[in-house]
């Protein structure tokens, strides 16, 4: 990225496999990093989580993984389409600054399809109508000393029997 005067490059484009040098300068301070292009291909493209089940009105962040011919892989969530087979029972984000956020609306299945590179990955939502009955929070006691910092998890329990992990969601 090269800021000033002379150009604003955001992102590049590879042409051709190889390694290059990535060079930034600004007020007269450089800095650089090396580029690796590679001739892997996009086998397939992994959404996950795999295939969730999520109470309606709850959102899932999905995540897009491609996996390439040289068994590196990649998250392209940013770079991928999103699509919903059934919108009316839970939508997915292809918005920019949004993608892969799935929006839960009504009980029922969608397909939700990432594509990247000439590849698609599914994952298979399935919505319940399910209400929130009560609130886990683990562990049940801690202990920390000042400026310790401590992980919980909270885990709803619903009327249908379901527990979740609602962490992300209080």
């Amino acid at each position: 990225i090269m800021l000033g005067v002379r150009a604003k490059v955001m992102e590049g484009h590879t042409l051709a496999a190889g390694v290059t040098t990535i060079s930034a300068t600004y007020m007269g301070v450089i800095g650089s990093t090396t580029l690796t292009v590679t001739e892997a291909t996009v086998l397939q493209i992994q959404v996950t989580p795999f295939d969730p089940t999520i109470p309606a009105g709850l959102p899932q962040a999905l995540t897009a993984t491609a996996i390439y011919s040289d068994g590196s892989n990649r998250n392209v969530t940013s770079l991928a389409t999103w699509t919903s087979s059934a919108p009316n029972i839970a939508g997915v984000s292809d918005a920019p600054a949004t993608k892969g956020l799935l929006t839960t609306f009504a009980a029922g299945s969608t397909t939700i399809e990432a594509r990247f590179a000439g590849a698609v990955g599914k994952a298979t939502v399935k919505v319940i109508a399910a209400a929130l009955l009560s609130i886990d929070v683990q562990p049940g006691m801690a202990f920390a000393t000042t400026g310790e910092t401590v992980g919980f998890r909270a885990f709803g329990h619903f009327d249908d029997g379901s527990t979740l992990d609602i962490s992300n969601y209080v």
